[in-house]
């Protein structure tokens, strides 16, 4: 079996109205995680998430986003705004 875990986390909102603030999302993993797991931070929007995922990956590193449909749409916007040829 493998088993991956993750260097970094990155928290962000989806912006969808009852989506909760990253805020309480890093702090509820805080308490949730054990000790030693990977550090968690907060982005204010998913350009800065994205921005913060890609430092912490650095350039040979791996993004995974995962979440809700929302989180995912989120992102594809985000992304598409970024990469418009792609």
């Amino acid at each position: 079996m493998v088993q991956l875990r993750a260097a970094h986390v990155v928290a962000v909102s989806s912006g969808h109205p009852k989506a909760l603030p990253p805020s309480e999302i890093v702090a509820a993993a805080g308490e949730a995680c054990e000790e030693g797991a990977a550090p968690w931070e907060a982005a204010p929007s998913m350009a800065d998430a994205l921005a913060a995922a890609a430092r912490a990956a650095g350039p040979d590193g791996l993004v995974v986003c995962t979440g809700s449909v929302f989180v995912a749409a989120a992102l594809r916007e985000e992304l598409a705004a970024q990469q418009p040829d792609c």
